[in-house]
C-alpha cells in the first residue's frame, strides 16, 4: 500500500526538524522520516559523554524556539541538546516517524512527484527534502587492518569516556574539533596521548572581549557564499580547534605538548607492528599558528574600521611544538599503545535519490538547497547557501528558504496541473495509455518524438546514454501532464541493449510501439583506409543492436496478441552512396532490411514495421558537423524547398507511423529529406539559379561537406 502525502523530510535532525517547523506554520502537509528511534540522534548516540557544543548558546537555537540554556554565551551539554530537541518536537507537534529508513527516492513516471521506497512501506509526495547532513558515515583509513589485532580501533563516532577504553597509551589519529577535545580529556585523565596532527586551523575561544564566533558574525564571514571559496573542496575543510567544554576555552597544541602529548605528522603507513610518519607536523603546527595569527588581525582590522570598542587583546604565544625531534617511526608495543580512535570524519552518500544530482564530489548539485528536478530539495549541508548552512546558527534560514519554495512551487504546480487536465482532454484516443519506447531519445529526432508521442497521450519510456539530459527530458514531458521514463543504456554494449524492453515492461506494464532511433556515424574514412575496429562499432550500434531491440519487442507485441507498430530510423544513406562513409551507409542497408524482413514474417500478427529515412535534419549532431550556420545555410540551400528538416516534422512522422491512419503501411522506408533525392545528386539543376550560381553553389557544398568529413575524422580520433 502506497501514502500519498504532499511533502516528505527525510532526517529528524536539525535541519529536517527546521524545515517541518515552518512547513507546519503555513499549514503544508508534511511527515519527517527519521531513522533513528529517538530524536537528536547524531547527539544521542554519535557523541562521546561530555560532549559540548562548539557554538554559544545565542548560536543554538531552532527557528520559533528560545535560545537554549540559561546563559546566552554558554555552551549546552550532550544531554541539554537532545533534551532541547525532544521539548522542540513535542512543543510545535512535528510529525516525526521515527524508526523509518529511506532506502530510495525515485522521481514518479507520470506527473511530478516522488516515490520513497522505506523499511516502513512506501510513500509518494510531491516533494522531497533531504535533510540527512554531511556526517552520515564514519570514515577509517584504508590503513586500518593493517595494524596489530590487539590494539583496540574505534572511530571518534563511538568514543565515549577514557574509562571503556582497555589499559595503556592512545593514538588519536586526526587534530581537528573532535580529535583535539578527545585528545584533551584523554590526557586530562591521566592517558599517555600520542596525537597524529592533521592540517587543522585553530581560532581563539574568546578574543578582546567577546566570542570568536560573535566576531565572525559580525565580520559577516558566516554570510559568505560557495562561490567565494578558493575551490569546490573547500567546503569540506576540517573546522578549526576549539572548544565549548568548561564554559570555553582554546584548544593549542603547543600547549598539549607542554601536558604531555606526544605530537605526530600525519599516518602514512604501517608495517610490522609500527606506523610510518609523514614529515608534516611542524608544517601543520605552523599553518595553525598562521590561522590564529591572521584571524585575529583581522578582528583588530575591523574594530579599528568600525570603531568598537573593546579590551586590548593578547594572546599566549605558545612555541614547544617546534622544539620537538619529529618521529617518523613509532613502535606501537614499545609506546605501549592499546588503542586508536580514528578522527577521521565522515563520509556521505545521496545516492539513494535515484537522479543524476550530483557533482564529482558526490555533493548535490543544487541552488541554495534548490534542485533542477522540480520537489527535490537538499537542506542541512555545509555551504549549501552560505557559510552558515550546516550550523545550528543558519539552518533555520535555509529552512526557511526551502519551506517558502516548496509553498510557492506547490502552488503552481496545481495550477500547471489544472492547465494539464484541460490538455489531456485534448488527447488522441489511439495514442491513450498505450506505450512507447524510444531509444536515442535524449536530444534530436528522438527527443521530439517522446514529446509528441507523449502529447498524443502515450506513456514514453526514453533510452540513451546521457543521464542528466534524459532525466531533463523527461521532467519537461511530465510537466506537461505526461508520463515518462528513462533509462541509461548504451546500444554498443549487447547486455545493456538486452535490459531496455524489461525496464519498459516494469514501467509501465505493456509496450505498444518502437522507436529504434539510437545510432552512430562511426569515423568517417575512404574504404581502404577504415578500420575493422570502427566498422563493428557501427555494425554493432547500428545493426546488432537494432536486431536485439527488435528481437525483444516483437517477442513483447507477440505476447500481448494486440499487435504494435514499430519504427527504425534508416537514413538516405541506406539507398545512397556516400563517400567515405562506407562503414555507416551498409548499417542503414542492413536497417532496411530488417525492417522488410521483420515486416514480411509479423505483419500476419498485426505487428507493422517501417522505417523512416531522413535526410539532412537540423539538430545538434549537424550543427557539430556542420560547424556554422552559413555552411548549414549552404547545406540547405541544395534541397528544393529550399531548407533543412526539423525534428519535428519527423517526430510526427514517426507519430503517424505509429497511428491507424498508417495501418496499410508496412515493410516501406518514408522518406523524409525535402526533396534532395528526387533530385540529380546537389542540386544539378535549380530554376532559381543561374548556371553560374548553380555551379558556385555547389562547389561551395562540395568543399562544405569535405569539411564535415574531416571535422568528424578529427572528432572522432
Amino acid at each position: 500500500m502506497t501514502t500519498r502525502v504532499e511533502t516528505i523530510v527525510i532526517g529528524g535532525g536539525q535541519a529536517g526538524l527546521a524545515v517541518s517547523y515552518y512547513l507546519k506554520q503555513k499549514n503544508r502537509a508534511h511527515i519527517v522520516l527519521e531513522r533513528a528511534g529517538q530524536a537528536g540522534n547524531a547527539w544521542r548516540n554519535h557523541r562521546w559523554d561530555s560532549f559540548t557544543l562548539n557554538t554559544p548558546n545565542w548560536q543554538s537555537a531552532l527557528p520559533g524556539a528560545e535560545a537554549p540554556g540559561n546563559n546566552p554565551d554558554g555552551f549546552l551539554s550532550r544531554d541539554e541538546i537532545v533534551a532541547y530537541f525532544e521539548r522542540y518536537v513535542e512543543r510545535f507537534e512535528l510529525p516525526v516517524r521515527y524508526g523509518v529508513h529511506v532506502e530510495s527516492v525515485a522521481p514518479k513516471v507520470c506527473g511530478r512527484g516522488y516515490v520513497v521506497h522505506t523499511n516502513s512501506g512506501t510513500f509518494e509526495a510531491d516533494n522531497v527534502v533531504v535533510a540527512t547532513g554531511l556526517y552520515q558515515k564514519p570514515k577509517v583509513p584504508a590503513i586500518s587492518p593493517s595494524l596489530p589485532s590487539d590494539i583496540r580501533q574505534i572511530h571518534s563516532d563511538e568514543y565515549r569516556n577514557p574509562q571503556r577504553l582497555p589499559a595503556g597509551s592512545v593514538l588519536v589519529v586526526g587534530s581537528a574539533q573532535s580529535g583535539a577535545q578527545i585528545a584533551e580529556e584523554l590526557y586530562q585523565s591521566g592517558r599517555k596521548v600520542y596525537l597524529s596532527v592533521s592540517r587543522a586551523a585553530r581560532v581563539p575561544r574568546r578574543y578582546r572581549g567577546k566570542d570568536a564566533n560573535w566576531w565572525l558574525a559580525q565580520m559577516g564571514t558566516y554570510n559568505r557564499t560557495a562561490d567565494q571559496l578558493p575551490s569546490p573542496q573547500a567546503k569540506f575543510a576540517a573546522k578549526p580547534q576549539i572548544s565549548g567544554k568548561d564554559g570555553g576555552h582554546t584548544l593549542n597544541l603547543h600547549q598539549y605538548v607542554r601536558d604531555g602529548v606526544t605530537l605526530l605528522g600525519r599516518l602514512e603507513g604501517v608495517s610490522d607492528g609500527q606506523i610510518l610518519l609523514g614529515p608534516d607536523l611542524k608544517e601543520n603546527l605552523e599553518r595553525a599558528d598562521k590561522f590564529e595569527s591572521d584571524f585575529v588581525k583581522k578582528i583588530d582590522e575591523f574594530i579599528e574600521q568600525n570603531g568598537i570598542e573593546a579590551p586590548e587583546g593578547t594572546l599566549p604565544i605558545l612555541r614547544d611544538g617546534y622544539q620537538l625531534e619529529e618521529i617518523r617511526e613509532l613502535n606501537l608495543r614499545d609506546a605501549n599503545i592499546t588503542a586508536v580512535i580514528w578522527a577521521t570524519g565522515y563520509s556521505f552518500d545521496f545516492n539513494m535519490v535515484r537522479l543524476p544530482i550530483l557533482d564529482s564530489d558526490g555533493y548535490p548539485i543544487q541552488k541554495s538547497g534548490v534542485t533542477d528536478y522540480p520537489g527535490l530539495y537538499f537542506v542541512g549541508l555545509p555551504w549549501l547557501h552560505n557559510a552558515k548552512s550546516g550550523l545550528l546558527f543558519g539552518v533555520g534560514e535555509d529552512a526557511a528558504r526551502i519551506a517558502s519554495a516548496i509553498e510557492r512551487d506547490t502552488r503552481w504546480h496545481r495550477l500547471a496541473s489544472a492547465a494539464a487536465k484541460q490538455t489531456s482532454a485534448k488527447t488522441n484516443l489511439e495514442f491513450a495509455g498505450k506505450v512507447a519506447l524510444i531509444t536515442g531519445g535524449t536530444s534530436g529526432i528522438g527527443a521530439a518524438t517522446a514529446k509528441r508521442v507523449a502529447e498524443l497521450g502515450a506513456k514514453v519510456v526514453i533510452t540513451g546514454r546521457r543521464l542528466h539530459e534524459g532525466h531533463q527530458l523527461i521532467n519537461k514531458i511530465k510537466q506537461r501532464g505526461g508520463c515518462a521514463a528513462f533509462f541509461q543504456a548504451d546500444l554498443a554494449e549487447p547486455e545493456q541493449v538486452k535490459l531496455v524492453v524489461p525496464f519498459a515492461l516494469e514501467s509501465f506494464g505493456r509496450l505498444d510501439f518502437a522507436f529504434n532511433n539510437g545510432a552512430t556515424s562511426g569515423r568517417n574514412r575512404l574504404l581502404i583506409d577504415q578500420t575493422e575496429e570502427n566498422f563493428d562499432r557501427v555494425f554493432g550500434v547500428n545493426v546488432k543492436a537494432l536486431f536485439i531491440l527488435l528481437q525483444d519487442e516483437v517477442r513483447q507485441l507477440l505476447a500481448q496478441r494486440s499487435g504494435g507498430s514499430i519504427v527504425n530510423t534508416a537514413s538516405v544513406g541506406g539507398f545512397l552512396a556516400v563517400p567515405t562513409a562506407g562503414h555507416y551507409v551498409a548499417s542503414k542497408h542492413a536497417v532496411l532490411g530488417l525492417t522488410k524482413t521483420a515486416a514480411v514474417e509479423y505483419g500476419r500478427y498485426g505487428i507493422r514495421v517501417n522505417a523512416i529515412s531522413p535526410g539532412a535534419v537540423r539538430t545538434e549532431m549537424l550543427r557539430e558537423v556542420f560547424g556554422t550556420e552559413a555552411a548549414l545555410d549552404r547545406m540547405a540551400s541544395v534541397h528544393p524547398i529550399g531548407r533543412i528538416g526539423r525534428a519535428t516534422e519527423i517526430a510526427d512522422a514517426v507519430a503517424w507511423l505509429f497511428s491507424e491512419r498508417s495501418s496499410y503501411y508496412t515493410g516501406q522506408s518514408l522518406t523524409l529529406d525535402g526533396g534532395l533525392t528526387a533530385q540529380r545528386p546537389l542540386a544539378e539543376h535549380n530554376s532559381n539559379w543561374s548556371n553560374e550560381e548553380s555551379i558556385a553553389n555547389r562547389q561551395a557544398v562540395h568543399s562544405e561537406l569535405a569539411a564535415s568529413q574531416s571535422r568528424l575524422r578529427s572528432r572522432s580520433a
